[in-house]
């Protein structure tokens, strides 16, 4: 079906009341502030969309920024006071009109060193008659379409020994097959209080989950589904020269033709933050993990149709061979104030930060990237 071409606004709604406040809680880039938020892409049927709409309130810092510098009570450190709500709006003699608006207990996962500022993403799913949308714990709600009314609370986790319903969340958009199946990830992090979540614990554990449309839940821990990944405790996983800590001295990377960069500690395998699963011509389950300390130990996973176990996994590596003398300008000799270059004498091919093969990696800011012209620099300073 062809779309139409965008040449009038037939609507204009706001779900997120709260931008101007996000914005003011980043650091200026290019003059403005910065809107980092995962957003739920409109859901249509028929003459129906349902959309993610945010409640609650937002508390902004005093300054702006303190929720990062002074770890203040502010910011994206109270993400946990808004609410996160699905809504149904229909077209009505030409207007898109809300029907209904539907609470969720659901919350994102707490900021720290892997996702900072990034508000984790809230995504239904349209199947069987229902919408599907996330909750807290690790659970997920079918609500009726007529009135957005609850049909069921699926809690695939209900007697699984250690699970801290507080500490465990939907990770990532919600996905329907085409028999009505619906998947998602969950992680159970570590109590924050404990310290930061994502740099100084492990995870507790983490799971692909399947719901069927008679809202029977079945799941797979990550660790089962590779099996073959570093141990969580291994202290060899590739590390790179960010972990220098030497504000910049050893640039432009590598530091020396032979430099090899510290290893560091794996950590267990889980899903990205904000990653959906997929699903294939013939049922096959997909989703990506990384070690939960190393994002270059990363992962494409495919699981059975069955939902059985784990069909394969493809390590994403050591795979590339575009960095230095590629995408980078490798410096001319004695040159070492050329941004975005590598250092004179690198090697062909090689990704700069680590002196070797590039590597795929899932990362926990999901949709964002870092733009091809930031300096090595400017990537350090912002904590990439």
């Amino acid at each position: 079906m062809n779309g139409q071409s965008p040449a009038n606004k037939l609507a204009d709604i706001v779900y997120d009341p709260f931008v101007a406040q996000e914005q003011a809680e980043n650091l200026p880039v290019f003059g403005v502030g910065v809107l980092t938020v995962h957003y739920q892409a409109a859901i249509t049927d028929g003459n129906d969309m349902y959309m993610m709409v945010k409640t609650g309130s937002y508390v902004s810092c005093n300054p702006p920024g303190a929720w990062a510098t002074m770890d203040a009570a502010c910011g994206p450190n109270t993400w946990n006071t808004q609410i996160w709500n699905e809504a149904r709006f229909t077209w009505v003699n030409g207007v898109l009109m809300q029907i209904w608006i539907w609470p969720s207990d659901w919350k994102p996962e707490p900021t720290g060193s892997a996702i900072g500022s990034w508000e984790p993403v809230f995504h239904a799913a349209d199947a069987n008659g229902f919408i599907y949308v996330p909750g807290a714990g690790g659970t997920i709600w079918k609500l009726k379409k007529t009135d957005g009314s609850s049909a069921s609370h699926i809690n695939a986790f209900s007697g699984v020994a250690g699970v801290v319903a507080a500490n465990t969340f939907v990770a990532g958009p919600l996905t329907a097959d085409s028999n009505g199946n619906i998947y998602y990830n969950v992680i159970q992090l570590a109590d924050p209080s404990q310290g930061d979540p994502y740099g100084q614990n492990d995870i507790v554990n983490a799971w692909l989950v399947k719901v069927t449309p008679g809202d029977s839940p079945s799941i797979l821990t990550f660790a089962s589904l590779l099996p073959n990944a570093p141990p969580a405790s291994s202290q060899n996983c590739p590390g790179t020269f960010f972990n220098l800590n030497d504000n910049g001295a050893s640039l432009p990377w590598p530091p020396t033709v032979n430099a090899v960069p510290p290893p560091q500690v794996c950590g267990s395998q889980r899903p990205g933050i904000n990653i959906a699963p997929a699903v294939g011509p013939d049922g096959t389950i997909f989703t990506a993990s990384r070690a939960h300390f190393d994002s270059l130990v990363s992962y494409v996973v495919a699981v059975e149709p069955d939902f059985s176990g784990p069909k394969w996994a493809a390590s994403l590596q050591s795979l590339l061979n575009d960095g230095c003398g590629v995408l980078l300008l490798i410096a001319a000799p004695n040159v070492t104030n050329e941004p975005d270059s590598c250092r004179n004498g690198a090697t062909q091919g090689i990704d700069p930060t680590t002196n070797g093969p590039g590597s795929g990696f899932i990362s926990d800011l999901a949709s964002w990237g870092t733009p091809l012209g930031m300096s090595h620099q400017r990537m350090r300073e912002i904590g990439l």
